[in-house]
Order: structure tokens, then sequence, then C-alpha cells
């Protein structure tokens, strides 16, 4: 329900439509298959809700908040060797182990999934880069605090 509500206060944060008017046009609509009598009841009862400043502030923050072109999902690290041979397929070298960092995310046409070779050096790198911005996170999160504002973080996954 909050997922259908976002949606239409989406359209009155990019259009700047006036939410009595979103809410005319959906409580109107013959695919919501409401009797005549029942809809201005209806667009009453939406009109408020779009109207609501708590969900308003929650629309915003998360229309905000995935107004990327990827959205991160998961991720996972496959650890794997591979076997160096030497010119012939019988005379077996040695081995190099590797990593292939695999990321699944969202796009605004479905799924999608990257994967990235990876030696122990850049995993390290990887998990610096990750410890920093945890830490800036807890800065920021510090100053809004302090300032008195309202941390709105949303799910993205």
């Amino acid at each position: 329900m909050l997922g259908l509500l976002f949606s239409l206060l989406s359209l009155h944060f990019a259009h700047d439509w006036p939410t009595d008017g979103i809410a005319m046009r959906v409580a109107r609509d013959q695919a919501l298959g409401l009797e005549p009598e029942q809809q201005p009841g209806f667009e009453q009862w939406l009109t408020r809700v779009l109207s609501s400043r708590t969900i308003t502030r929650l629309a915003k923050a998360f229309d905000i908040a995935i107004d990327y072109q990827f959205l991160f999902h998961v991720a996972r690290i496959l650890t794997d060797i591979r076997p160096v041979f030497a010119d012939s397929p019988d005379d077996l070298l040695g081995a190099v182990v590797t990593h292939t960092l695999k990321i699944d995310f969202y796009t605004r046409e479905g799924h999608d999934e990257l994967y990235v070779a990876m030696n122990d050096d850049d995993l390290a790198e990887l998990e610096r880069a990750v410890q920093r911005a945890k830490v800036k996170g807890e800065s920021l999160r510090k100053v809004l605090k302090d300032a008195g504002l309202a941390q709105m973080d949303v799910d993205l996954g």
C-alpha cells in the first residue's frame, strides 16, 4: 500500500501535480472499479492520505533515496582456483587463486549482474573503502542528530 502511495506522490514531486488532482484522477479511473457513489469518499480519503505530512515526508525520502540509475541488491564473492598448465595439458605448473565480486542490482528495466575479477590486494582495498564509508556515514548521522534533523534512511535493497 505504501509503495502505491509513494508512486502517486512521486507524480506530485516530479510534476508538481496537486495531490487533490491526483486523488480525483485515481478515484475516477474506471480500472479501479469503484461505483460512482463510492468515488467521492475514496477521493477525499486519498487526498487526506496524500496530504499527510508523515506519508509525504517518507515518500520524499524514498523518492530521493532511490533516484539512481542502479540500486544495489546483493553481493557475493566467489573464490576460484585456476590451474596453470605448461604447453602440454598433462604438465600442471600450479594454480592462481582469484576472486570474483558478483553484484546484483536493479535498473529501471529490471535486474542485472556485474562480475568483477579481483585478487587479495583488491579485496583489501575494497574492505578499506567499505570501512571508510561506514565511518563517514556515522559522522554524517551524528551531524544530523546534533542538528535535530531526522535520519530518513530507507532500505534500497
